[in-house]
């Protein structure tokens, strides 16, 4: 795996576990404030993830098609600590998609 991809991956595992730990150790018995500290954390992963998927986005066309599935899974973890989407890995994952397909035999 390349050094570019082991990276992304590390750090995306990185950012994933941090938003899980401090989503979980809100303390706080407003529900409205719950729901607003837990937006800030939320909005600060996606934040990162977005920065790391519009770095990597030119990079597509020259790894492998199997280090471009592994970097797109990597970040869709990050997607998943949060409950949500972000365009730019939305975009990431299109274009790993047509990069997937035209390496397809």
């Amino acid at each position: 795996m390349s050094p570019v991809v082991q990276n992304v991956c590390r750090t995306a595992s990185a950012i994933a576990s941090e938003t899980r730990q401090r989503l979980g150790n809100i303390r706080t018995a407003d529900p409205i404030h719950r729901l607003i500290v837990a937006e800030g954390i939320k909005s600060r992963a996606a934040g990162q993830v977005n920065r790391i998927a519009n770095q990597v986005a030119p990079m597509l066309d020259r790894l492998p098609p199997r280090e471009v599935d592994m970097l797109v899974g990597c970040l869709a973890r990050v997607e998943h600590s949060i409950g949500r989407s972000t365009a730019p890995v939305e975009r990431l994952r299109a274009a790993a998609h047509r990069r997937l397909a035209a390496a397809a035999p």
